[in-house]
């Protein structure tokens, strides 16, 4: 499946807002595809990372240490009964000496990189 460019992603609500600001469609057809918009991105690109971040915090908390694998991650979340998470095509954790934990993930529509710190 081919990946979506840095320009396609920037590109494509440019023109977006380029023609709603023109007057070229009307509000409703606007607001149509706004909602779309703002629905595919906090669901595609927002909300995997948070749910992974918060899954992974939560694993952290309840057994003292951090998961060493995404099975280990999905494992827990499904004995939460939680949805289920993202099937990210790969992700690695790191943790560091700090404590903290690195998580890379990629998935088909999103490539992502954060840090978690434990709580105490």
């Amino acid at each position: 499946m081919p990946s979506i460019s840095k320009l396609q992603r920037l590109l494509a609500p440019t023109i977006f807002f380029a023609v709603v600001a023109s007057g070229c469609m009307s509000q409703r057809a606007a607001n149509a595809i706004g909602e779309q918009f703002w629905s595919q991105l906090t669901t595609q690109w927002l909300a995997p990372p948070l749910e992974l971040a918060k899954t992974t915090s939560e694993f952290q908390k309840e057994h003292h240490r951090w998961p060493t694998n995404y099975a280990e991650v999905c494992s827990f979340n499904q004995s939460t009964l939680n949805p289920a998470l993202t099937n990210y095509e790969r992700i690695d954790f790191i943790q560091k000496p700090d404590g903290s934990l690195e998580v890379y993930m990629a998935a088909r529509t999103i490539t992502n990189k954060m840090t978690l710190s434990a709580r105490e």
